[in-house]
């Protein structure tokens, strides 16, 4: 087998792995840095001092902060699967990565580590027993890591920038980073000069199983040179997720692995809920119920959970979300409005755990009717 073989499998192995999904808590925005350290915080606060307030009648108004991307949300302890028959479960990672709001996404035996803030999203490494074979030789890609180039410390790369323009070809991106590819017989490999480019556009998936979705469509490039001990060889990965506000990746698209793959159901996670558009006039699918729910589990309380970003969505004119007291339930609805959407669109709901902070992302979407 190549060494030029071998430094491409990896990469693309590795991050075509992004076919496991992410879903759950809250985040929003669009641009990221080149190349940043491992951040630290969580995706939950401590909330004593709050509930201690509370209890004197001196607590301070609830306002939201968002800490998640909203077209990537994490939530510890969920899931979603795929029309290939695969399941990818997401965890808050509390080994490596501890403290630093990074989520273990497995998925086949292979653990990929993301995360995300309110306008970024990062690949921080892979864990996995991937199997590469040509030519007689084989081997297998256990570990893969990013680093600063100066001081050789335990990085992310981002996995996007700013938007473009959809008719226009997005410019690469140096960024300060090397990878480190561990190898079970070939030892670590490293990929130098690391260059990133993406677009990040809106588009609409129409047919998938598990119902129409607004996205926003990612097609990312990374590219490197790799150390080959006597030469270096350039190696170049590209792939395209689907990304929808309040769920994460539901779609996944590699030419360069054969991956084409969709979302099927949620596990853990609120229940999408579509409403149609008829002429102007809203009303609820028939495959649908207008309250919030977690399949499986059942309708989610108000007793327990709080709308987190309220605010926002009654800002929006034609969306009603509102608590059944009688049922401690949230309901949702929409009216008739001049700004009623004629296109697909989707708006994230989160959840907030009034206990524990710990967030769920959910989704709320309008069809037009042909």
């Amino acid at each position: 087998m190549s060494v030029e073989f071998l430094m491409r499998a990896i990469l693309i192995a590795s991050l075509t792995l992004l076919t496991s999904a992410c879903g759950g808590g809250g985040g929003g925005g669009s641009d990221s840095p080149a190349a940043e350290q491992t951040g630290t915080g969580s995706d939950t606060s401590d909330n004593e001092d709050e509930s201690a307030a509370e209890e004197e009648g001196t607590a301070e108004p609830y306002v939201f902060t968002r800490t998640q991307f909203e077209y990537l949300p994490f939530t510890d302890g969920t899931s979603i699967q795929y029309n290939d028959g695969s399941t990818a479960s997401v965890t808050l990672d509390t080994n490596e990565f501890a403290n630093k709001s990074v989520y273990a996404v497995v998925n086949n035996g292979t653990t990929l580590y993301l995360s995300t803030t309110a306008t970024k999203m990062a690949l921080h490494g892979v864990d996995g027993s991937i199997e590469i074979s040509g030519n007689g030789i084989s081997t297998t890609v256990e570990k893969l890591r990013f680093h600063d180039k100066t001081s050789d410390e335990v990085i992310s790369i981002p996995l996007l920038y700013s938007t473009t323009a959809e008719d226009t070809e997005p410019s690469s991106t140096p960024i300060q980073a090397i990878g480190k590819a561990t190898t079970s017989n070939f030892g670590t490999r490293n990929i130098n000069e690391l260059s990133v480019s993406s677009k990040f556009v809106n588009t609409e998936l129409t047919s998938l199983t598990y119902g129409a979705l607004q996205a926003r469509k990612l097609t990312l490039a990374i590219s490197g040179m790799a150390d080959a001990v006597i030469t270096e060889i350039f190696v170049t990965f590209t792939d395209t997720l689907y990304l929808t506000s309040g769920i994460g990746i539901v779609k996944h698209q590699s030419t360069d692995y054969g991956i084409d793959n969709e979302i099927t159901s949620l596990t853990g996670l609120p229940t999408t809920i579509w409403f149609n558009n008829a002429a102007g006039t809203p009303t609820i699918d028939s495959e649908s119920d207008p309250t919030f729910s977690i399949a499986g589990i059942g309708a989610i309380s108000s007793t327990t959970y709080r709308v987190a970003n309220i605010d926002a969505l009654n800002e929006t004119p034609w969306l009603t979300i509102q608590e059944d007291t009688a049922s401690n339930t949230f309901n949702v609805d929409m009216t008739t409005h001049e700004d009623l959407p004629t296109t697909l669109t989707s708006v994230e709901v989160i959840f907030e755990n009034k206990e524990t902070n710990k967030h769920l992302s959910g989704n709320v979407t309008i069809q037009p009717l042909n």
